[in-house]
């Protein structure tokens, strides 16, 4: 790993899009090392100590403790000074703004920010004895820092989903880790927002790997739900020379032992037989008015994605 260039496959899109099934499903392949969300371990993790998908405490999981010191043998993180500069580097409404699509020189923090980031896939793939790290972070602006990693060889999934479904999904409370004294929630987005940040994180991922032949694939959550296998062997066979066998038991059934992503939708805690279906329930319940409301703010790009 220190003379080689290290793959990570970023998982990128907008939340509520399938992100989380892929990453546990990639996650049961050897040599693959599913990571959650990982440039949110600075907080969520190391300050909050939230809960990993193994049902630990991040500071009692076995398997994070020994990326922590393959990490942090000569080198001790300031955890308020790199979520600082995580979120100066993570505009969220703007395309053209900070990272969104302009070139990385210049832009304040990107060298310490992105050195922190390459330390840590790097502790990730010798403490796993991983081949591929996956980050699910999302974020376009934040999988374009891998650009300033000289020793990591990034590739790109791209998850896009029907923006009415999305809006939909963002409405719903959901807890976002289990157990506790008292159950903390995710976040909710009125519909508006929801089709606005929709439109601003897909054009923004296009626009930074769109042309990159060979390191990035678009993938619709509705193909990959209704065809599962046929998608995933696409995504491995992006990152692996040869497709090992997945953990499918089913034509749309996989089974899925305990992994260890952090951060990231509650269904990362899920184990044994996972059925992966389309959630529809947006068709029967979403109101007409937000249907349109989020059909005009997304058009034309919905259109090209085929919604």
């Amino acid at each position: 790993m220190t003379e080689d260039r290290l793959k990570v496959l970023y998982v990128t899109g907008f939340g509520r899009s399938g992100t989380t099934i892929l990453d546990n499903i990639l996650g049961q392949l050897n040599g693959v090392f599913a990571a959650g969300e990982l440039h949110y371990i600075w907080d969520r993790s190391l300050e909050q100590n939230r809960l990993c998908a193994c049902g630990e405490a991040f500071a009692d999981c076995p398997v994070w403790q020994r990326v922590m010191a393959k990490f942090g043998d000569d080198y001790e993180p300031d955890t308020a000074r790199l979520v600082q500069l995580r979120e100066g580097l993570n505009p969220r409404r703007s395309i053209t703004s900070k990272l969104g699509v302009t070139s990385l020189a210049g832009s304040p923090g990107v060298a310490e920010y992105a050195g922190a980031m390459e330390r840590l896939y790097r502790a990730v793939a010798e403490a796993t004895d991983s081949r591929v790290v996956v980050d699910s972070s999302k974020s376009p602006a934040l999988g374009h820092l891998l650009d300033a990693m000289s020793g990591i060889e990034p590739y790109v999934v791209h998850l896009v989903r029907d923006p009415r479904a999305v809006a939909f999904s963002w409405l719903k409370k959901k807890v976002y880790d289990p157990g506790g004294e008292e159950p903390m929630y995710m976040s909710q987005h009125p519909p508006a927002r929801s089709a606005k940040l929709w439109l601003v994180w897909n054009l923004t991922a296009e626009m930074i790997w769109g042309r990159r032949t060979g390191h990035y694939l678009r993938v619709r959550y509705e193909d990959f739900t209704e065809r599962p296998r046929e998608t995933l062997e696409k995504v491995v066979g992006l990152i692996l020379d040869q497709v090992p066998p997945l953990p499918f038991v089913g034509a749309t059934e996989v089974n899925m032992t305990r992994n260890h992503s952090m951060a990231g939708n509650p269904s990362r805690f899920e184990t044994g037989t996972v059925t992966i279906r389309r959630d529809d329930t947006w068709r029967d319940q979403l109101p007409a008015s937000t249907r349109r409301l989020v059909t005009l703010l997304t058009w034309p790009l919905a259109r090209r994605y085929g919604y």
